[in-house]
């Protein structure tokens, strides 16, 4: 397995918000993890989005990526951007 782990600070804001993990491109054998949580299997993620507000807390985060290599498919990430949305644009 490849594993990819990052850590990243939320902070407080002034309104109500929404966190969404997109992945623009994803290998399939992709399994997504936030604080330790299982969110998502790959299958055949072309393009994936992934509400974590219920995962994640102010403060110190965790998001992490396991992939299986030992496949014939790549094992490359395109574009992992963690989104902020306001409520009333849900």
């Amino acid at each position: 397995y490849a594993y990819l782990r990052r850590e990243f600070q939320l902070e407080m804001t002034d309104y109500c918000v929404r966190y969404f993990l997109l992945i623009e491109n994803a290998p399939p054998t992709t399994r997504v993890y936030v604080n330790d949580q299982h969110l998502a299997d790959g299958g055949s993620i072309q393009a994936l989005q992934i509400d974590i507000t219920d995962y994640v807390s102010l403060g110190a985060n965790k998001i992490h990526f396991r992939v299986d290599c030992n496949t014939d498919r790549s094992c490359r990430f395109h574009a992992v951007t963690l989104l902020q949305v306001a409520c009333e644009e849900v």
